[in-house]
């Protein structure tokens, strides 16, 4: 792939002498050039990467696949041992609820929908985690697991306490997220903030 240097220095050979001739009549020529050009060989440079992108790609998922084989290997008890966990937590959820959930609905039972709620949310920032580990990202892994640990100490709170009110307002608070940011949103409008629109 050719870089913006490359592009560049073959574009100013080419032009040598017109370049030179357009200098003496304006002595910024070169400034408005320079300018130009990085606002124009982008073009060229996204044809050059658009064209070598999958060789690129190969090289580079064949590397991550290679290290993910190494890491699986040196870490497979644990990495399988966390994994099946995750399908049995999954498995026990989906057997408790089909059991309980008509008597729940029955008794209105605010808790038993807060906790399925949360237990949900637990598997998903479980297999996060999961994925994370299974590609090398401790750290990431690690951020994700500190959330799982806040869900956890959220459903022993709400567990204990047993209050219909208190799991209602945690439940409504859900609710609320999509109209604050929406609030967010209209706040920006009437302070005039620019959206930055985005062309692929």
């Amino acid at each position: 792939m050719k870089t913006y240097q490359d592009i560049l220095i073959k574009l100013i050979n080419e032009n040598e002498t017109e370049i030179k001739q357009k200098m003496q009549k304006d002595p910024r020529f070169m400034e408005n050039m320079m300018n130009f050009s990085v606002k124009n060989i982008s073009q060229q440079l996204y044809k050059d990467l658009n064209k070598d992108k999958l060789n690129m790609l190969a090289d580079t998922r064949r590397t991550a696949e290679q290290f993910n084989k190494r890491l699986y290997n040196t870490w497979k008890r644990p990495i399988d041992n966390l994994e099946t966990l995750i399908e049995l937590s999954m498995e026990s959820a989906i057997m408790f609820v089909n059991t309980f959930y008509e008597d729940a609905k029955k008794d209105d039972n605010v808790l038993f929908a807060c906790l399925k709620n949360i237990h949900a949310r637990a598997i998903l920032t479980a297999r996060e985690c999961l994925v994370l580990l299974k590609n090398g990202y401790s750290d990431g892994a690690f951020s994700r697991w500190r959330t799982l640990y806040e869900l956890s100490i959220i459903a022993d709170f709400l567990y204990e306490m047993d209050d219909n009110d208190l799991c209602r307002r945690y439940l409504d608070y859900f609710l609320f997220k999509p109209i604050r940011r929406k609030i967010l949103i209209e706040k920006k409008d009437i302070l005039h903030i620019q959206k930055i629109p985005l062309k692929v």
